[in-house]
């Protein structure tokens, strides 16, 4: 950021390169000087002020602040390679922290910015630039600003989710990497009409976090009426918090509590019985499970014999329709193997376990006998996913299904359910529009609100490439959203 090419665009705007325009033209000196002197001058004055801060306060005000800015975190070797410290605590403690005047490592300091006592003893000699960065930087609060637009290798705008303001700051590197709709947790400072981004926390969050905004802003507003920038600033730690808090959350989610399409919570559970019947005798009693109307065509599928006596068969349990999705025709229930005295049934709950116990009772009674019933958590079936080794089974199958989804039958099939996802998507609940449906959010102001937050977590989260991604625009016009 501190340096510019001669074949670079001209950052005061032209739209021509900078050897065309601010190496031409003085009328254009203004501008170079403050977008890039302004990175010039960070540099440079971030530097002097922490030889300053050694200088006169030693590494161990350096360690008190830390605590403070990583709420109780002690600094050491680890703990200065973290990627916030130079990008997020080291513009924190010299232009924002305000030191405890009761820690006897910081006693001097008497709750004055660190820059603030480096301008009393040495802003005479400085320049008017470094001055007024200072300033500016002393002055601005950090604050949570999500991205409204970005141009690539340029800028970004950002907008302050607290005090509603609308910025557009010159940035290179993040506008090739940030999505439309990512937060930032960051400072904002403007100089000659030019702004920059100083202090910008390394992980952007996710626009699924809005919400939390929304509520964050609203009991403050209950409280205070109305939020200025003295106000930002009395906010520092409380906003801080909030940022740590979401970043741990990212980066050591918790995992997600699933529920099948029926709402219950996923529990996988295996049935083991031993038959007292043939295994065509047992295919009679439990073929209707399946929705199948004819038993014997369930013969043509996955069954093994012995001669023409039927040794093994395996099905799947089918119940019409669907809780969740209109659209489906039936939901599978769960899983059947028969094996010849053995029958083996595997379901994704307790509750599905219960339902098919008492069916397996009621259509062969005595003639199948529950030995074992096997339970494993979310958890636990994931850890095994990991460690597991693939039998060559296994692996054959799955890259015949990758063969068959990179086929064109195979797209034509994932396009034409895609398809029929999103037009059934109008009419069913979503939770992230409190349980609305998208139809019902879009006649409120609230509603439109809750659907503009869930298509920019949609375009966050969407690939140009992936067949699964929606199409938003057209989404929008069926809404009446243009």
């Amino acid at each position: 950021m501190a340096n510019i090419g001669r074949n670079d665009p001209c950052p005061c705007g032209s739209g021509k390169k900078y050897k065309q325009c601010c190496l031409s033209k003085k009328a254009c000196e203004a501008s170079r000087f403050t977008w890039v002197r302004i990175r010039q001058v960070e540099g440079e004055t971030v530097g002097q002020l922490q030889d300053f801060v050694f200088e006169h306060f030693g590494m161990e005000a350096m360690a008190a602040a830390w605590e403070e800015f990583t709420f109780d975190d002690e600094l050491g070797p680890e703990e200065m390679e973290r990627p916030e410290f130079e990008s997020t605590f080291i513009p924190w403690v010299l232009f924002n922290w305000l030191a405890d005047p009761e820690d006897e490592r910081t006693a001097q300091l008497r709750e004055k910015p660190v820059a603030q006592y480096f301008m009393e003893r040495r802003g005479t000699n400085l320049e008017l630039m470094k001055r007024r960065f200072i300033a500016e930087a002393c002055a601005q609060p950090f604050s949570f600003f999500q991205v409204t637009h970005v141009e690539p290798g340029k800028s970004l705008t950002l907008r302050d989710l607290f005090l509603k303001r609308e910025v557009k700051v010159f940035e290179r590197q993040a506008s090739q990497s940030l999505k439309r709709g990512a937060i930032l947790f960051t400072r904002i400072l403007t100089l000659d009409g030019q702004s920059v981004m100083f202090g910008c926390a390394p992980t952007p969050i996710p626009p699924d976090h809005m919400d939390f905004f929304d509520q964050l802003l609203e009991s403050i507003l209950a409280e205070k009426k109305s939020i200025d920038m003295k106000l930002m600033h009395e906010l520092d730690g409380f906003l801080r918090a909030a940022y740590f808090d979401i970043e741990e959350e990212l980066h050591n989610p918790v995992m997600p509590t699933l529920a099948n399409t029926d709402g219950e919570l996923v529990e996988y559970v295996t049935l083991n019985y031993l038959l007292h019947c043939t295994p065509h005798e047992t295919l009679s009693a439990l073929a209707s499970l399946s929705m199948e109307s004819e038993p014997e065509l369930l013969l043509l599928e996955e069954a093994e014999f012995e001669g023409e006596e039927l040794v093994a068969i395996e099905f799947d349990w089918l119940k019409k329709g669907n809780t969740k999705h209109g659209s489906w025709d039936n939901t599978i229930m769960g899983h059947l193997k028969i094996d010849r005295d053995r029958l083996t049934i595997e379901v994704n709950s307790v509750e599905r376990s219960e339902a098919i116990r008492r069916k397996i009772t009621r259509r062969l009674g005595k003639r199948a006998r529950l030995e074992k019933e096997e339970r494993q958590s979310q958890e636990e079936v994931l850890e095994e996913k990991d460690t597991r080794v693939l039998s060559a089974k296994e692996i054959a199958a799955r890259k015949e299904n990758e063969a068959f989804q990179n086929s064109p039958e195979g797209r034509r099939l994932m396009r034409e359910t895609v398809k029929n996802h999103w037009r059934s998507w109008f009419d069913e609940p979503v939770p992230l529009l409190d349980d609305q449906t998208p139809r019902m959010a879009a006649k409120t102001p609230e509603g439109r609100k809750l659907l503009e937050n869930l298509f920019q977590i949609y375009e966050y989260r969407s690939d140009p490439d992936d067949l699964l991604s929606p199409d938003i625009p057209a989404l929008r016009r069926e809404l009446g959203m243009g």
